[in-house]
């Protein structure tokens, strides 16, 4: 809420809310202010609802409250978008004054294939200075396994946090001269490194995967 609000400046290292900061640095009010994730906003405990800071923005009053410049912030030149991976928590009244709702299909196991390929896996190259894309290989067969098994998200979150981990426990298995290389990732290893981070809390009390 004080990343949006601010903070009033009674209060020891209070500073404006980061829509105000924006504006001040680009010195415009003509932008696209994105709220990420609105979905995750819950009310506290001592009753604040996160959402209400929103209704000022959305309305015919186009303005936004910052506690520590003290004044209303005309936003009526901003274009505001919000992103949630489920509307349902998100009450009726914040809905009401969107003009448009897209609704985006969820990622397919090809997408995430598709997008590990082509993105997250040069990403990950790119930050080893000692490895190029030969020297680790992941097949399609392999990428479609990982997918399968371990991501069941909405999106390609969880692809990115299973090659985030594989790639430091190939470059150990070369300092430690377990493996070649270069390496062709298979499903033993993947299911030998990534089953105890992903796969633990669905063991059952007796210690079997369901």
């Amino acid at each position: 809420v004080l990343s949006i609000s601010g903070l009033n400046k009674s209060y020891q290292g209070a500073q404006e809310g980061e829509p105000i900061k924006n504006l001040f640095k680009h010195g415009t009010d003509d932008v696209l202010m994105l709220f990420d994730e609105v979905d995750n906003l819950v009310i506290s405990e001592n009753k604040t609802n996160p959402f209400d800071l929103f209704i000022s923005m959305l309305d015919d009053r186009r303005c936004l409250h910052d506690d520590y410049v003290g004044v209303d912030i005309d936003v009526s030149n901003m274009c505001i978008v919000m992103t949630a991976n489920c509307i349902d928590s998100i009450p009726d009244y914040i809905l009401d004054r969107f003009s448009l709702i897209l609704n985006v299909d969820n990622y397919t196991y090809e997408d995430k294939v598709n997008i590990a390929t082509k993105h997250t896996i040069p990403r990950f190259i790119s930050q080893f200075k000692n490895i190029n894309n030969s020297d680790i290989k992941f097949s399609e067969e392999v990428l479609m396994f990982m997918a399968r098994r371990y991501c069941n998200d909405q999106g390609a979150r969880k692809m990115n946090s299973c090659i985030e981990n594989l790639f430091p426990a190939v470059v150990a298995g070369w300092m430690k001269g377990e493996l070649p290389k270069p390496y062709d990732v298979t499903e033993q290893f993947v299911i030998e490194k990534l089953d105890p981070l992903f796969l633990k809390e669905e063991k059952t009390s007796m210690g079997f995967v369901g």
